[in-house]
């Protein structure tokens, strides 16, 4: 009896949980079929808000896909990487470039939408494709964000540019950048453009800050300073005279050779010197290296160390001592009045025992004495130059405090030296191009000529430019000579005259500038539109 009833019990039970487990499935579907009716996207009526969502949502997709699984995070940073190294190499060409395609990769997934708006079955399906015109429009407006950025990365200027005007600018000047870009990888100078990048993102931002300010005092003062030298001289050689104040690139170049190149070279001397201990040793490298620390925190101190923040240059037809004893006379009446104030004089001359001959200075010693005896305490110093180089450079102090550097030489040494300097400085890697791809191109032809000269082939080209400083100033004294020819082997590009016509094209060309290489806007908008098109 007591099992029948037991049985009855476990039937009963069963039959109870299978009931409430049909209840739950029924209040279940009853749920979800609510949830539906409530869905607004699954209710086969086009909704405005619910299309809004779906632009909004697309509208941050470039970040959110970008970060929605780490597949994507390596992707996107990939890109992001790639596009950065790609603009270093370039020195900012291909800016414009990324600008340009993030905006049509935009378009043709604004288009996708569309298209999805035309092909769809049902209102739902409509809302759905506002979510590609949303990315589009985020990809877009990145870009155009980033035109403006991205023409100052390509040393195009943006005076009165608005964000709509640099996009353009970045469409009409694609095609020619995208042939500039080519041919900084052909030529080899993407290298210099990557040490330059390097170098940009490895030193303090002060000095960009320092370099910025001097340049802008720099154009401030240079004409009265400028106005002062000018009036010091005889009027006669005023209209020869030619100045500008120095270039913010120069003044940032210049500030980190001396953070790094020159004081470690300091540092580096005093660490091998054997009449130091160890603690008179350890004293000076303290105070080099605080000196490093003080550069990028002291604009007095780094003031001082861009002395030739101004420059100038009296370039004479008449060389002779009677012209030069008129440059002197009145130098010195100028110091007299105290119009200006001369601080150094360097008086160089070409000479070099191994290859016979030399250059005269141009100020004789009784010359430069005479200023000296007026000025009390200027330094005087007179070198010699194997390179054959030869000219007279004084620093003068007008009034308003500014320095500015006057150099004085003949117009034939002059047509020589504003080239010579050219293959030594490519051959040692310098980057006289200035970050400028346009002049790089031009030079990297000359670079390849000078480093395929091997040790014995250097020396003759070496000699060969020796021999035109001499033969330049011969011909400013008159004095017979006969001109030198380019050693036999010698690349014809490495001629003086071939030489003087790359300089001419490049001082056609505008100057190079501080650029941001790793300024990201132009790669986000590049990659995230990437990223949205691929998905």
């Amino acid at each position: 009896m007591s099992l029948y009833i037991e049985k009855l019990s476990h039937n009963g039970y069963t039959k109870y949980q299978d009931k409430k487990t049909e209840n739950v499935a029924v209040c279940n579907a009853n749920i979800n079929f609510s949830k539906d009716k409530l869905d607004k996207s699954k209710d086969g009526k086009f909704s405005t808000s619910e299309a809004m969502k779906n632009f909004g949502k697309g509208l941050i997709s470039p970040i959110t896909s970008m970060f929605s699984s780490p597949k994507n995070i390596a992707i996107g940073a990939g890109m992001i990487a790639g596009s950065m190294i790609l603009l270093a190499a370039t020195g900012g060409a291909a800016a414009p470039i990324l600008v340009a395609a993030g905006i049509g990769m935009g378009a043709i997934q604004a288009g996708n939408g569309v298209y999805k708006i035309i092909k769809a079955k049902n209102n739902d399906d409509v809302e759905k494709a506002f979510y590609d015109i949303g990315g589009a429009t985020s990809t877009i407006g990145l870009s155009m964000m980033g035109a403006k950025s991205s023409l100052k990365q390509a040393n195009i200027k943006t005076d009165g540019l608005n964000f709509l005007t640099a996009t353009q600018k970045c469409f009409n000047s694609s095609k020619s950048l995208a042939t500039e870009s080519f041919d900084v990888f052909k030529s080899g100078y993407y290298r210099a453009n990557l040490n330059n990048a390097l170098k940009f993102v490895t030193q303090p931002r002060s000095l960009r800050k320092f370099s910025n300010e001097l340049f802008k005092e720099g154009q401030e003062h240079f004409e009265e300073s400028f106005n002062a030298v000018k009036e010091a001289l005889p009027e006669e050689f005023r209209t020869s005279l030619k100045g500008r104040s120095k270039c913010e690139l120069s003044i940032y170049e210049k500030l980190v050779k001396e953070r790094t190149i020159d004081l470690n070279h300091k540092i580096k001397k005093v660490k091998n010197c054997a009449d130091f201990s160890d603690e008179i040793k350890q004293i000076k490298i303290s105070k080099l290296l605080a000196e490093k620390k003080e550069i990028t925190r002291n604009k007095d101190l780094v003031k001082d160390k861009v002395q030739d923040l101004y420059g100038a240059r009296l370039t004479l037809n008449d060389v002779s001592p009677r012209s030069i004893n008129k440059i002197v006379t009145s130098l010195v009446n100028a110091i007299k009045k105290g119009d200006i104030e001369i601080l150094k004089v360097k008086n160089y001359r070409g000479a070099n025992s191994n290859f016979g001959g030399s250059t005269e200075f141009y100020f004789s010693e009784a010359q430069v004495r005479k200023i000296q005896d007026i000025s009390g305490t200027m330094e005087c110093v007179f070198t010699e130059k194997h390179s054959g180089y030869t000219a007279t450079q004084m620093n003068i102090r007008s009034k308003n405090g500014a320095i500015i550097e006057l150099q004085i030489r003949g117009e034939h040494v002059h047509d020589l030296a504003k080239i010579e300097h050219i293959p030594y400085d490519l051959r040692e890697g310098k980057d006289i191009a200035k970050g400028n791809n346009q002049i790089g191109i031009i030079l990297a032809r000359i670079q390849k000529a000078i480093k395929k000269l091997d040790e014995e082939q250097f020396i003759e080209y070496e000699k060969y430019i020796y021999n035109r400083f001499v033969y330049a100033q011969a011909k400013e004294f008159g004095k017979s000579a006969t001109k030198p020819t380019l050693p036999d082997g010698t690349n014809p590009i490495l001629s003086v005259e071939n030489l003087e016509v790359a300089y001419k094209q490049a001082k056609s060309l505008a100057p190079g500038s501080i650029k941001l290489p790793f300024n990201l806007k132009s790669q986000v908008a590049f990659a995230t539109g990437v990223e949205n098109l691929s998905n």
